[in-house]
């Protein structure tokens, strides 16, 4: 058998694909591996972050095996194995064989060592892909777990189990983490989230503060909500739960990280109102001030300086945007309420204007002078008679 030498140029990690693999092996070594994969010997096959690794435990003729393959800095393949043999041996090549079928969608995908949720049983060093002897073979599943697959009947009947589970409030911890692990497809699956909703509404009151905290922050980066699930937020409300670790912990990410991370801060902080009303209102709205692109007409903070009982400070924060911006119909709607009417005056007159409706204008009357309620009537009649309709809009 050949040595492989890693670097060498007859395997590239990018061109990992059967044929690939066919023209560069020994025929010996490809012929054995694939009878491995034919007869079920991987047992277990992860992929391990950052490089990625490739890990196996592979059932030989004469005993176990631990293949690895990563990534060389040159883009070639490197490989090893607890046999012995030089590489990359059929137990190694096993390994590639198996990762190239899952790439092209074929055979068993490989386990995300990285998302695993082991709560009793992290995992070691990822130095272990070198010694794979050490790693917890026992613990391990032979293929994804629910949470790293796509939704369907038997993903979303094992998901269901382990919520049932966790009403127990310790599986909380595992079963939050996998929550916030799903894929997209999980959150527009009806199906699940009408079945999940109820759930959690019996588990959320037996679980601790903090992982109420975390189910919030993996509920806010949903985005919208499903109706099932916006009915668990109000459950999810603590003594001091607006600002437990987890939320201080995904706010802080996602204030000091990139341009997709920091968009999440607007969902956090908007579902923390939510879950928490006027609890923590102050601090919400200082932490809304961290962001002024996100609230850029300063509704956020004028709605939690309201319920933080500062009602001044909300009404000049909203004028001073006013002034500035007189075309946020949204600011003159959240300045109204905390004006007098001789201070709301001006604001819903301009409404009755831009939205160009008399019945608006009709009923201001009784508070305003007979000759400026004509001069505002004619002008929004002007307003109203497309051009070139004929007559004279002041003998109206």
């Amino acid at each position: 058998m050949r040595p492989f030498v890693p670097g060498s140029r007859e395997l590239r990690w990018a061109c990992l694909h059967r044929e690939a693999l066919y023209r560069a092996l020994p025929r010996s070594v490809f012929r054995h591996a694939a009878d491995y994969l034919l007869n079920d010997r991987l047992s277990h096959r992860l992929e391990l972050p950052p490089d990625p690794v490739l890990l196996g435990r592979l059932e030989g003729y004469s005993g176990v095996h631990v293949p690895s393959c990563r990534p060389a800095a040159d883009g070639s393949v490197q490989c090893r194995c607890d046999c012995g043999r030089p590489q990359p041996c059929a137990h190694s090549a096993a390994l590639l064989l198996a990762h190239a079928e899952a790439a092209a969608g074929r055979g068993t995908p490989f386990v995300d060592a990285g998302q695993l949720v082991l709560p009793d049983l992290p995992l070691p060093p990822f130095w272990a892909w070198a010694t794979g002897t050490a790693f917890p073979w026992e613990a391990i599943p032979r293929e994804p777990p629910w949470y790293q697959r796509a939704p369907g009947p038997d993903t979303r009947a094992a998901a269901l189990a382990a919520a049932r589970a966790a009403a127990a409030a310790e599986a909380a911890p595992a079963f939050v983490t996998a929550l916030s692990r799903l894929d997209a497809r999980w959150w527009e699956d009806r199906a699940w989230t009408d079945a999940l909703a109820p759930l959690l509404l019996v588990a959320v009151p037996r679980w601790p503060g903090p992982e109420r905290a975390r189910l919030g922050v993996v509920l806010a980066m949903v985005g919208d909500l499903p109706p099932a699930l916006a009915a668990v937020v109000p459950a999810l409300a603590d003594a001091n739960p607006a600002w437990a670790p987890a939320v201080l912990e995904a706010l802080a990410r996602a204030l000091t990280g990139d341009g997709e991370a920091r968009r999440a801060v607007g969902p956090l902080l908007t579902w923390s109102e939510a879950a928490w009303g006027p609890a923590g209102a102050a601090r919400l709205a200082s932490w809304w001030e961290l962001v002024p692109d996100l609230d850029p007409w300063g509704l956020h903070r004028a709605r939690l300086l309201q319920a933080a009982g500062r009602p001044d400070e909300a009404r000049r924060l909203l004028e001073a945007v006013y002034a500035a911006h007189p075309q946020a119909a949204a600011v003159r709607q959240a300045l109204l309420p905390l004006l007098s009417p001789e201070e709301a005056l001006p604001y819903r007159v301009a409404e009755a204007l831009e939205r160009g409706d008399p019945a608006l204008l009709e009923a201001l009357r009784p508070q305003l002078d007979p000759a400026d309620w004509e001069r505002l009537r004619r002008a929004l009649k002007r307003r109203k008679t497309p051009p070139g309709a004929g007559g004279d809009p002041a003998r109206a």
